[in-house]
């Protein structure tokens, strides 16, 4: 092999996915390696943020490499750290893989005030660290969760870490792609709607859409004057013919429930 590459970061970084068109799930960098011709060693963590990757994964690349790429800041912005801490962290870890890689990539992300934090910790650290633009969009390029690429999203990262690298094989010349099946937009589809359905359902149920929500008790009390006898039976009459009662409900037909019904649409 020509060379060595180490990738870092997330879980964008290992790439788990399901594969799409032919093309099996492997991490944007180990595309790379394959492009380079180099051997592969990744350091990634799911959920990882900027901090973990900066004071514990860093510290794992411990020999030289011709190529580094990273994948940070995500975790970073879905947890609300404030761009400011990346930029700390990812200059950290930059300045770290500057000492052992000659070229090293960091990956863009979707937020826009974390992707400059990255450009201007990338700018601080200086020569051999290129950005490159690591948004996706749709369905063929990006998960159900609208964060995780595909592999056919994490193949066009590659691409681009290619060109960024001045390599002379782009990744997607290795694969010959075939077509989509429409069951997958079909499974992509469901699984984008599957948690705003959940919650729907949740909010239903609290407000006694399907009509769960229980009869109100009756409130029996018998008489102030009548003995333990005389009130027992006041009590048991009252629970019977009262509103809230079997005889009550009887009587009352199907104006009960549209009483009950008109409550849920003003809840609403």
């Amino acid at each position: 092999m020509a060379g060595s590459l180490v990738a870092l970061g997330d879980s964008i970084v290992n790439g788990f996915t399901v594969p799409l068109a032919n093309i099996p799930s492997m991490g944007f960098g180990h595309w790379v390696a394959e492009a380079a011709d180099c051997s592969y060693t990744r350091y990634g963590r799911g959920g990882a943020t900027s901090e973990v990757v900066a004071a514990e994964l860093a510290f794992l690349v411990a020999t030289t490499y011709d190529y580094a790429v990273v994948s940070v800041g995500t975790n970073d912005a879905l947890q609300g750290i404030p761009p400011e801490i990346l930029q700390a962290n990812a200059s950290l870890i930059l300045h770290r893989l500057q000492g052992v890689a000659n070229q090293i990539a960091v990956i863009t992300v979707r937020s826009a005030d974390h992707t400059a934090a990255l450009r201007r910790a990338a700018t601080e650290v200086g020569t051999g660290v290129v950005v490159v633009d690591g948004t996706l969009s749709g369905a063929l390029l990006l998960g159900p969760d609208r964060i995780h690429p595909t592999a056919l999203g994490q193949l066009l990262i590659a691409d681009r870490v290619a060109t960024a690298f001045d390599l002379s094989v782009s990744p997607s010349s290795m694969r010959v792609q075939s077509h989509v099946p429409l069951t997958y937009y079909l499974r992509h589809g469901m699984a984008s709607v599957k948690p705003g359905l959940k919650r729907l359902a949740k909010l239903a149920l609290r407000r006694g859409v399907f009509g769960s929500r229980p009869w109100p008790r009756p409130q029996c009390q018998g008489p102030e004057t009548a003995g333990p006898r005389q009130s027992r039976v006041s009590a048991g009459q009252q629970e019977r013919d009262g509103p809230g009662g079997v005889a009550g409900m009887m009587s009352q037909g199907l104006g009960g429930v549209g009483v009950a019904g008109e409550a849920d649409a003003t809840d609403r």
